[in-house]
């Protein structure tokens, strides 16, 4: 069993595309989530980048020098291989697209909860293929872990505090 050259390049573009998406959230609506969580998500981007991200890549480029079949099968189980690994690059590129074209309609004077809704959309959409991708490269579970508690903190209600939206 062998896994292409372009699923493997595929799936580097899926890492890339959730890391972006990842990337605005916290970079770009940093102060989104509620201050009552005092969760700072900025602090621990670089390192979820570095060592997730970064460490997958590795992790997936040492499986293919080493052929390792038991990662190539992984993929194939998890359909990040052939035409459903394309299908969820397509998916997740039109996801993005539309979150870009909502977020430069959304007017600054707006309600937060209207932005946090768009954003726990996007990330909702990262999940499956970002908990297929964890299952198949280990170094992804810190990032699929912070992405869940962004989603978090998007969706506290914030209808009971003083920051209202």
């Amino acid at each position: 069993m062998s896994v292409s050259s372009d699923d493997i390049e595929l799936v580097m573009v899926l890492l890339d595309m959730i890391s972006d998406n990842l990337g605005l959230v916290v970079e770009r609506y940093p102060s989104l989530a509620p201050e009552w969580l005092e969760w700072k998500p900025m602090e621990y981007w670089s390192i979820i980048k570095k060592d997730s991200f970064q460490k997958a890549r590795d992790f997936l480029m040492y499986a293919v020098a080493q052929q390792d079949e038991r990662v190539f099968a992984a993929l194939q189980n998890h359909g990040l291989t052939g035409i459903l690994l394309k299908s969820k690059v397509t998916f997740l590129d039109s996801v993005t697209k539309k979150v870009h074209g909502w977020l430069k309609q959304v007017p600054k004077t707006i309600d937060k909860s209207v932005v946090r809704k768009i954003l726990s959309w996007l990330l909702d959409s990262l999940d499956d293929v970002l908990d297929s991708l964890a299952v198949v490269l280990p170094p992804l579970g810190a990032a699929q872990e912070f992405k869940k508690g962004m989603k978090t903190g998007l969706d506290a209600p914030t209808v009971l505090t003083r920051e209202g939206g």
